[in-house]
């Protein structure tokens, strides 16, 4: 596992709402959108939070591995895929040691950017915040479209694992 720096906003270590199970919950900090009913407001600017690497973040959730057994890991935030280096790095690190895995996204970033990340995660907790373009856009201040690429993208990855 790559060590990747990244900044996180906070850790809730006991999450019950983010996954199945009990989860060790990060939420990373940066979120291109401004979604009016946000409950991270905090978490928007890319430069607040903590800085740390991925390999200290692993060794953190390891502390929790007893806890988080039957249920796993997810990364919110913010927008985790905002730092879809760091979160794809975090992921291959709790993959390595047999945690489940969530991620929990807008789908607000580029899929060129973001699809290592995706691709490492065992379940996707896909945000969307409207059913057509112009309420999302009202309610997120962007459009839609990222957010489709990702739904697609990870609905393709999971219909060519199932016939493989």
């Amino acid at each position: 596992m790559k060590n990747v720096t990244g900044r996180i906003h906070s850790v809730e270590s006991f999450g019950t709402l983010d996954g199945p199970g009990i989860r060790y919950v990060l939420f990373l900090q940066g979120c291109p959108l401004r979604c009016v009913y946000c409950h991270n407001p905090d978490s928007w600017c890319a430069e607040g939070g903590q800085e740390i690497g991925s390999q200290d973040v692993v060794r953190d959730i390891l502390r929790y591995r007893n806890f988080i057994r039957r249920g796993g890991v997810t990364l919110s935030g913010g927008e985790p895929l905002m730092q879809a280096e760091f979160a794809a790095s975090i992921l291959e690190g709790c993959r390595e040691h047999g945690l489940h895995t969530a991620l929990d996204t807008s789908g607000g970033v580029p899929l060129a950017q973001s699809l290592p990340a995706i691709e490492q995660a065992d379940l996707l907790l896909l945000d969307m915040k409207a059913a057509n373009d112009d309420l999302f856009r009202r309610v997120s201040g962007r459009g839609m479209a990222m957010s489709l690429d990702t739904l697609n993208a990870k609905a393709d990855k999971t219909a060519a694992d199932s016939t493989a």
